[in-house]
């Protein structure tokens, strides 16, 4: 099974996830997104998005 299979069914059975959206910065072309998911058990899951564009389309993302 491909990541976003093993990532669809994980986050396809959760009840109730949270996403929050925390600090966003731009480098020049290079949008940097913190953000925090909660999968409905208490715990929460802090994680960094790092993405690439050209010509305004994100080529790369990265999360961390």
């Amino acid at each position: 099974m491909g990541t976003s299979k093993l990532i669809g069914s994980v986050e396809g059975n959760v009840a109730e996830p949270t996403l929050e959206v925390g600090r966003r910065l731009r480098l020049g072309d290079v949008p940097v997104v913190e953000w925090t998911f909660n999968y409905g058990d208490g715990r929460l899951y802090r994680n960094v998005t790092i993405g690439e564009l050209e010509n305004g389309e994100a080529v790369r993302v990265r999360d961390y």
